[in-house]
């Protein structure tokens, strides 16, 4: 009988590169997790990471304030090819919150969140970005997906537009063409509860902006968002 692998989980330890050998633990919040809302002990393996490397890191010992281990190996994180930037709208706050989770889960490498005409709430500013980017880091360290996505605070569609109009821009539209594998850097967007109006749909033909279908059915935004990510990345 096959015996079960233990899981091996993952945590986001910012700061200076890693190097094998001998390693500690003080931040505060990381020994807790570890200690309190892991429960690892002596002997057990974690992976730590940043935005650049992870590292397979084994515990020694466990005290109330730092954790001293050793790590085993340093990788330097995979980058997802092709890069995928998600204009995304300010959704209500759940369903925002739910499209960036998921958008993270499947390798997006960038999230812009933009203001189109019919966002229905306002920008919770410096305090909403941190909490957004909390959400990032938990969706990263559940995947795996090291290499994680940044975020960015909202700005106008036309603006954002203009910023990628060196990238083939695609959006989702049920009138659209099946999807095609995409080989160079791609800008996707979703429309916001209620869609795209008019005068959007034009500016986005205008910037050479491609329609996409995303399947048979009409998907609510968060869940477009992800179908679409998703979707480019498994081609």
């Amino acid at each position: 009988m096959k015996k079960d692998t233990q899981h091996e989980f993952a945590l986001y330890s910012p700061g200076k590169p890693f190097a094998k050998g001998p390693c500690g633990i003080v931040d505060v919040a990381l020994v807790h997790r570890i200690v309190h809302v892991l429960r690892l002990k002596k002997d057990d393996t974690l992976i730590l990471f940043t935005q650049e490397q992870h590292a397979l890191f084994v515990i020694t010992a466990v005290g109330k304030k730092e954790i001293t281990g050793l790590i085993k190996s340093v990788t330097p994180n995979q980058q997802y090819c092709p890069s995928i930037t998600l204009l995304l709208p300010l959704l209500k706050k759940e369903a925002l919150e739910h499209a960036i989770y998921g958008a993270v889960e499947v390798g997006v490498t960038k999230i812009q969140l933009v203001l189109t005409e019919k966002v229905q709430r306002a920008w919770g500013g410096k305090q909403e970005l941190e909490r957004l980017e909390r959400i990032i880091v938990a969706a990263a360290e559940q995947s795996k997906c090291f290499s994680f996505a940044t975020i960015s605070a909202p700005i106008a569609l036309e603006k954002a537009l203009q910023e990628h109009n060196d990238k083939k821009i695609l959006y989702a539209d049920p009138a659209g063409a099946p999807i095609a594998k995409a080989t160079e850097p791609v800008v996707l967007l979703v429309g916001p509860e209620g869609g795209l109006t008019v005068q959007e749909e034009l500016l986005l033909k205008n910037q050479q902006g491609q329609p996409i279908c995303l399947g048979p059915t009409i998907l609510r935004a968060q869940q477009a968002a992800i179908t679409f990510a998703s979707l480019v990345r498994s081609l």
